[in-house]
């Protein structure tokens, strides 16, 4: 699962919080080069598939 956190007023991130949902570990990715659009809920406008849980690889 991972869902944005301290988006802006123009409806973008670029910080994201996760939790594997195989192994349970969670935290928060940080960007450096990207931002992230979302819509007026907070869900995102792009799929996010590229991100993988940093203890046992499993896609998020």
């Amino acid at each position: 699962m991972i869902k944005p956190i301290n988006i802006t007023p123009l409806n973008t991130t670029n910080i994201l919080q996760y939790k594997c949902e195989k192994c349970g570990d969670y935290g928060t990715i940080t960007l450096e080069n990207n931002i992230i659009n979302t819509d007026n809920e907070g869900n995102f406008t792009t799929p996010l598939d590229d991100y993988e849980c940093q203890k046992c690889g499993e896609k998020l």
